[in-house]
């Protein structure tokens, strides 16, 4: 799609809302970052648009609104038009229009000196650019250097997207560029074989990125996202470090054991994780060990927060254990550790192997009862599945089938194929009609059931009950009950007629007659007809006349 003419490749409704946005002064701020355009437009929210450009050609586009009835939005049409404005203003040469000499060619004619004339006052006028002149060439070979630059480099940017003292949710991406432009030079850091540096340089973004969260609004995520790309950083770093290296790990540990992580726990247990392949040191295993098993005396409360930090730092211990000591010491510490979910489960797992089948129906049915008493009800099915394996391995049918009810009444409807297989066929029927009565105030389950087992009776029952399920499940119930049918049908739409009063809901009337149509021409060409005189009675709804007259 070109740029200079992209009204003919837009619908035509979202074109006029599109322009209405833009005349209406909608597209708040126009950028170009990374390569492509960034339009933030106003409305009944805040959406961010973005177009990529090769020429005049919008090769990409993207919104972050929920639009997806089209290939494009009103909120894109607003930015494409803003976009042209913006080029027509700088003097854009639109391709074909010109045959000047590009800027690089230029550049490459200059001498030296002119060359540094120009960058020295680009740099002059704009603050961030010299600040990261400085990080990426002035402190190639200072660690130091290029940390207080990156910092400085970080802080001028959210400098300048701060008003009173707090950055608003529109500025968070201009808040952030500084340490999007640390973080590149972090990765090339790394890629140049320097892995201190670069976590270094990544951990400077973590603190001040961290910081900002006190006084941003970080809706967009823009925040967020720049605190866990630096974090995937400082593990790729870790990875890259020579084996046990000492420096490396203590550049991390003191960084995820400090007060700017203190509340991210999910960023502490990254790092701390991250360092066991460096715990072949003693000193560095020592280190990691000591501070673990202090904080697990503390975390010893049942709010989620302490249940994460113990069950993510019981872990790292196990992966040290079996990584440097063994497996079977790695087992040991597992079964001195079984209020941990994760260690509870593989206990139980190598107690059904080595068929320990009592010892598995303990730890199971102990877990259960906990879960229960904490309403932690995904917990306690993952707990019932787990002994349903035990009894599966005990080949103890009647405690199959009893659980597997329970799992099915609980609202899975998986294991309805799982009671099958567990009784003969001739014993089926009276076992499925106690699920089907069992089940009927579960009506997701219930319906499910009727599907799968083509109950089509009690399927006709329920869609009379409830009409508007018709349109999903008329299909199963023809040809048997195609008089039955059509009957629910009429309800339907009589209902959705009571209630419409927008065109999208006269359509959605419409769609339903049309439906009905290809069931029963004749009853729905009747009920076509005692709409067009109901809407007829009432002049005020002519959209409805006009949608009437399209089926």
């Amino acid at each position: 799609m070109n740029l200079r003419n992209f009204e003919r490749d837009i619908d035509s409704k979202i074109l006029a809302r599109g322009l209405d946005y833009y005349r209406k002064g909608y597209v708040r701020s126009l950028d170009f970052e990374d390569g492509e355009y960034v339009a933030e437009v106003a409305g009944s929210y805040c959406y961010i648009a973005t177009a990529e450009l090769e020429g005049d050609e919008i090769v990409a586009t993207t919104c972050t609104c929920p639009y997806d009835m089209g290939l494009y939005c009103k909120h894109q049409v607003a930015m494409f038009f803003a976009l042209r404005e913006k080029m027509n203003a700088e003097g854009f040469v639109w391709p074909g229009e010109s045959d000047e000499k590009p800027l690089e060619e230029i550049l490459a004619e200059l001498d030296k000196s002119t060359l540094i004339a120009i960058v020295l006052d680009v740099a002059n006028r704009d603050r961030v650019f010299k600040k990261e002149l400085r990080l990426k060439y002035a402190a190639q070979n200072d660690v130091e250097s290029a940390l207080k630059s990156a910092r400085e480099l970080i802080k001028s940017s959210i400098r300048a997207a701060t008003r009173e003292n707090y950055v608003d949710y529109d500025d968070t991406r201009e808040a952030v560029k500084g340490a999007k432009i640390v973080i590149e030079t972090a990765a090339g850091k790394l890629n140049d074989g320097d892995p201190i540096a670069a976590a270094r340089l990544a951990i400077v973004v973590i603190e001040e990125a961290l910081d900002l969260l006190n006084f941003c609004d970080d809706s967009t995520g823009n925040v967020g996202e720049v605190i866990h790309t630096a974090a995937y950083q400082i593990i790729r770093a870790v990875a890259a470090a020579p084996a046990n290296d000492e420096t490396m790990f203590d550049v991390v540990f003191t960084n995820a054991t400090s007060a700017a992580c203190g509340e991210w726990e999910e960023l502490k247990i990254d790092f701390l994780a991250a360092l066991v392949p460096l715990c072949g040191s003693r000193a560095n295993r020592k280190r990691l060990e000591e501070y673990i098993n202090n904080k697990l005396l503390y975390a010893v409360s049942n709010n989620w927060n302490d249940k994460y930090e113990r069950a993510g730092l019981q872990k790292i211990l196990f992966d040290v254990i079996k990584r440097y000591d063994g497996v079977k010491a790695a087992a040991e510490y597992m079964e001195r550790n079984v209020e941990n979910d994760y260690f509870r489960a593989e206990v139980i797992k190598s107690a059904i192997a080595g068929k320990a089948f009592d010892k598995a129906l303990n730890l199971c049915l102990d877990a259960e009862r906990r879960d229960l008493t904490d309403r932690r009800f995904g917990a306690l099915k993952n707990w019932k599945e787990l002994r349903l394996k035990v009894y599966e391995a005990m080949a103890d049918v009647a405690a199959q089938r009893q659980l597997a009810k329970e799992l099915l009444y609980d609202g899975d409807s998986s294991y309805l194929a799982t009671l099958r297989r567990l009784y003969p066929a001739d014993e089926w029927k009276p076992v499925l009609r106690e699920i089907v009565a069992a089940t009927k105030k579960n009506l997701s389950v219930y319906v499910k059931i009727l599907l799968e087992e083509k109950l089509k009776p009690e399927l006709l029952e329920y869609c009379q009950q409830f009409p508007s399920y018709i349109e999903s499940y008329y299909k199963e119930l023809m040809p048997e009950y195609r008089r039955e049918v059509s009957e629910i049908f009429v309800k339907n739409i009589r209902e959705h007629t009571r209630f419409a009063n927008d065109r999208n809901a006269y359509k959605k009337v419409c769609d339903l007659i049309r439906l009905h149509k290809s069931i029963d021409k004749a009853a729905a060409l009747k009920i076509l007809g005692e709409l067009k005189d109901l809407a007829a009675k009432k002049p005020r709804r002519p959209a409805f006349i006009d949608e009437l007259g399209k089926v």
